[in-house]
């Protein structure tokens, strides 16, 4: 039951006016619905297509990109300088000059004298070679530290006579066919003459090597040394002339020119001596001294 709020009068709950005054009465508000227990779920987000991937603050320089399993390649062995070649063979040849010097002169006086007695090329060419030989060990022995005496020239006259021989040939003809390419032939010959440089010292020390083997493995001990080579050879040559051109030159001044040409004629004259046999120290150095071994 509900009551008219203008005259108290009882009313029906569903009606709308009063039946004693006629007052309209507004029907009550319904109940309000209960909270649920649970918060309802977010609505979905719509899919969004084709969105550019975030962008990196930009640092204002390069930066490369990280390599964490990244390694520098090990640096190529250096073999020693032409400076170093001859301070090494300088130490040498102050140690034993005279000994030193005295094999070297009779090692020329019996290549001589096998290019001039041997009648035929054939026999007096090997026996050079061997000769060749003996001599660059002599120039390792020396290095080393080791006494060196005559019998090492003729430590190649037995049954290693062909070995050496033909070792120190097959060294010789390779270099003659990279010489008969046209133009480039020389320039090549001269190459390859540095690669083949180590065979003989290869010879000695291997016992068991071909030829063939040791041309090869000096091939790949010279490897990055060739031009330190080269320039040990060249730069005593380029010395050796302009000093003699200095010499000669002073030699035209009167009366004091006699003795600038006195000096020139003893430079010659050492030089002509000590030169081989410091070349071949230095040939020795790079070879005792070769990283790639």
């Amino acid at each position: 039951m509900m009551y008219c709020p203008n005259c108290g009068a009882q009313m029906d709950d569903d009606a709308r006016f009063c039946p004693n005054c006629g007052n309209m009465v507004s029907p009550p508000a319904p109940p309000e619905p209960e909270a649920p227990l649970t918060p309802p779920a977010p609505p979905e987000e719509a899919p969004v297509f084709n969105q550019a991937p975030p962008v990196a603050p930009d640092p204002g320089y390069y930066q490369a990109p990280p390599y964490e399993s990244y390694q520098a390649p090990p640096a190529a062995p250096r073999g020693p300088s032409f400076m170093s070649a001859y301070l090494g063979a300088f130490s040498v040849l102050k140690g034993k000059p005279i000994r030193l010097w005295g094999l070297s002169l009779l090692y020329g006086l019996l290549s001589g004298l096998a290019t001039i007695l041997g009648a035929i090329p054939i026999i007096s060419i090997p026996i050079t070679y061997v000769l060749q030989v003996g001599m660059k060990a002599i120039y390792r022995d020396g290095l080393r530290g080791k006494e060196v005496n005559s019998d090492q020239l003729f430590m190649g006259f037995n049954k290693r006579f062909f070995r050496y021989a033909g070792g120190m040939a097959w060294k010789d003809l390779w270099v003659l066919i990279w010489c008969l390419i046209p133009i480039v032939g020389p320039i090549f010959a001269i190459i390859k003459s540095y690669s083949y440089r180590f065979v003989p010292y290869i010879l000695l020390d291997d016992e068991e090597i071909s030829a063939t083997q040791a041309l090869r493995e000096s091939m790949a001990e010279t490897k990055g040394m060739k031009g330190q080579m080269f320039a040990a050879d060249i730069l005593i040559y380029v010395a050796l002339f302009i000093v003699s051109l200095v010499l000669g030159l002073l030699g035209q001044i009167p009366y004091i020119g006699v003795l600038f040409t006195l000096v020139l004629v003893i430079v010659s004259i050492l030089a002509f001596i000590f030169l081989p046999l410091f070349l071949g120290l230095v040939e020795a150095f790079f070879y005792e001294k070769c990283p790639n071994r």
